[in-house]
Protein backbone atom coordinates (compact mmCIF):
# COMPACT_ATOMS: atom_id res chain seq x y z
CA UNK A 1 0.00 0.00 0.00
CA UNK A 2 1.23 3.62 -0.57
CA UNK A 3 2.28 5.28 2.39
CA UNK A 4 0.06 7.90 1.44
CA UNK A 5 -3.07 5.89 2.03
CA UNK A 6 -1.16 5.03 5.48
CA UNK A 7 -0.40 8.74 6.00
CA UNK A 8 -4.60 9.48 5.15
CA UNK A 9 -5.40 6.34 7.41
CA UNK A 10 -3.18 7.23 10.48
CA UNK A 11 -4.91 11.13 10.67
CA UNK A 12 -7.96 10.08 9.89
CA UNK A 13 -8.17 7.28 12.80
CA UNK A 14 -6.47 10.05 15.37
CA UNK A 15 -8.44 12.94 14.72
CA UNK A 16 -11.69 10.58 14.84
CA UNK A 17 -10.44 9.00 18.39
CA UNK A 18 -9.35 11.90 19.79
CA UNK A 19 -7.09 9.93 22.24
CA UNK A 20 -3.47 8.89 21.84
CA UNK A 21 -3.92 5.91 24.00
CA UNK A 22 -6.78 4.50 22.29
CA UNK A 23 -5.41 5.89 18.67
CA UNK A 24 -2.27 4.65 18.76
CA UNK A 25 -2.94 0.64 18.51
CA UNK A 26 -5.74 1.26 15.73
CA UNK A 27 -3.37 3.35 13.70
CA UNK A 28 -0.79 0.59 13.82
CA UNK A 29 -3.38 -1.94 13.20
CA UNK A 30 -4.46 0.30 9.91
CA UNK A 31 -1.30 -0.49 8.53
CA UNK A 32 -2.33 -4.15 8.31
CA UNK A 33 -5.82 -3.85 7.49
CA UNK A 34 -4.80 -1.55 4.31
CA UNK A 35 -1.74 -3.90 3.55
CA UNK A 36 -4.51 -6.98 3.23
CA UNK A 37 -6.40 -5.54 0.47
CA UNK A 38 -5.87 -5.48 -2.82
CA UNK A 39 -3.14 -2.78 -3.71
CA UNK A 40 0.19 -1.76 -6.09
CA UNK A 41 3.35 -0.12 -4.22
CA UNK A 42 6.28 0.59 -5.53
CA UNK A 43 9.03 -1.86 -6.68
CA UNK A 44 11.95 -2.17 -3.91
CA UNK A 45 14.93 -1.11 -5.06
CA UNK A 46 17.71 -4.21 -5.30
CA UNK A 47 20.73 -1.63 -3.70
CA UNK A 48 19.52 0.21 -0.51
CA UNK A 49 21.26 3.44 -1.75
CA UNK A 50 19.39 6.86 -1.12
CA UNK A 51 19.48 7.51 -5.15
CA UNK A 52 17.26 3.91 -5.22
CA UNK A 53 15.48 4.96 -2.81
CA UNK A 54 14.28 7.70 -4.31
CA UNK A 55 14.15 6.39 -7.79
CA UNK A 56 11.66 3.84 -6.04
CA UNK A 57 10.09 5.81 -3.46
CA UNK A 58 10.46 9.40 -4.16
CA UNK A 59 7.11 9.66 -5.55
CA UNK A 60 4.85 8.31 -2.94
CA UNK A 61 7.12 9.57 -0.16
CA UNK A 62 7.07 12.80 -2.00
CA UNK A 63 2.97 12.85 -1.76
CA UNK A 64 2.95 11.32 1.64
CA UNK A 65 4.86 14.27 2.68
CA UNK A 66 2.66 17.22 1.17
CA UNK A 67 -0.70 15.26 2.60
CA UNK A 68 0.88 15.54 5.68
CA UNK A 69 1.91 18.98 5.79
CA UNK A 70 -1.82 19.84 4.03
CA UNK A 71 -3.33 17.97 6.93
CA UNK A 72 -1.16 20.23 9.42
CA UNK A 73 -2.84 22.89 7.93
CA UNK A 74 -5.78 22.23 8.17
CA UNK A 75 -5.59 20.73 11.54
CA UNK A 76 -3.04 22.83 13.02
CA UNK A 77 -4.86 22.67 16.42
CA UNK A 78 -4.61 19.10 17.01
CA UNK A 79 -0.85 18.73 15.08
CA UNK A 80 0.20 16.61 18.17
CA UNK A 81 -2.17 13.94 17.67
CA UNK A 82 -2.29 14.13 14.04
CA UNK A 83 1.36 13.49 13.81
CA UNK A 84 0.32 10.50 16.67
CA UNK A 85 -1.67 8.76 14.60
CA UNK A 86 0.60 8.99 11.24
CA UNK A 87 3.59 8.15 12.79
CA UNK A 88 1.75 5.05 14.40
CA UNK A 89 0.46 4.06 11.53
CA UNK A 90 3.84 3.80 8.92
CA UNK A 91 5.67 2.83 11.68
CA UNK A 92 5.40 -0.76 9.87
CA UNK A 93 6.81 0.54 6.47
CA UNK A 94 9.36 2.17 8.55
CA UNK A 95 10.49 -0.90 10.90
CA UNK A 96 10.60 -3.16 7.72
CA UNK A 97 13.49 -0.62 6.56
CA UNK A 98 15.49 -2.78 9.47
CA UNK A 99 14.64 -6.09 8.46
CA UNK A 100 18.24 -7.14 7.32
CA UNK A 101 19.61 -5.41 10.42
CA UNK A 102 20.29 -7.00 13.89
CA UNK A 103 18.71 -6.93 16.36
CA UNK A 104 16.11 -6.32 14.40
CA UNK A 105 16.54 -9.04 12.55
CA UNK A 106 15.99 -11.35 14.84
CA UNK A 107 13.59 -9.20 17.33
CA UNK A 108 11.03 -8.33 14.94
CA UNK A 109 11.39 -11.97 13.19
CA UNK A 110 7.44 -12.65 13.98
CA UNK A 111 6.35 -9.23 12.83
CA UNK A 112 8.25 -9.03 9.37
CA UNK A 113 6.98 -12.65 8.48
CA UNK A 114 3.41 -11.44 9.14
CA UNK A 115 3.89 -8.21 7.54
CA UNK A 116 4.94 -9.97 4.22
CA UNK A 117 2.29 -12.40 4.55
CA UNK A 118 -0.66 -10.21 4.41
CA UNK A 119 0.52 -8.18 1.30
CA UNK A 120 -1.92 -8.34 -1.01
CA UNK A 121 0.06 -6.88 -4.30
CA UNK A 122 -1.63 -6.78 -7.70
CA UNK A 123 -0.88 -4.95 -10.65
CA UNK A 124 -1.00 -1.16 -10.74
CA UNK A 125 -4.06 -0.42 -12.78
CA UNK A 126 -6.77 -2.25 -10.27
CA UNK A 127 -3.89 -1.56 -7.40
CA UNK A 128 -3.98 2.05 -7.89
CA UNK A 129 -8.12 1.73 -8.22
CA UNK A 130 -8.69 0.00 -4.55
CA UNK A 131 -6.30 3.18 -3.21
CA UNK A 132 -8.23 5.83 -4.70
CA UNK A 133 -11.46 4.54 -3.68
CA UNK A 134 -9.92 4.07 -0.20
CA UNK A 135 -8.46 7.50 -0.43
CA UNK A 136 -11.56 8.75 -1.33
CA UNK A 137 -13.26 7.09 1.67
CA UNK A 138 -10.76 8.05 3.95
CA UNK A 139 -10.93 11.69 2.83
CA UNK A 140 -15.15 11.74 3.02
CA UNK A 141 -15.14 10.03 6.76
CA UNK A 142 -12.28 12.91 7.65
CA UNK A 143 -14.61 15.58 6.07
CA UNK A 144 -17.63 14.49 7.69
CA UNK A 145 -16.00 14.41 10.92
CA UNK A 146 -14.74 17.75 11.27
Amino acid sequence: MLLTMHVLAGATVALATGDVLISAPICFATHAILDALPHWSFPIPKKRTVRGFMQSFGPDLIGAVVLFAVLMGFFADRWFLLAWGVAWAILPDWLTLYRKQQPWKRLLRGFYAFHNAIQWEVSAGPGLAVQAVVGFILVIALRSRF
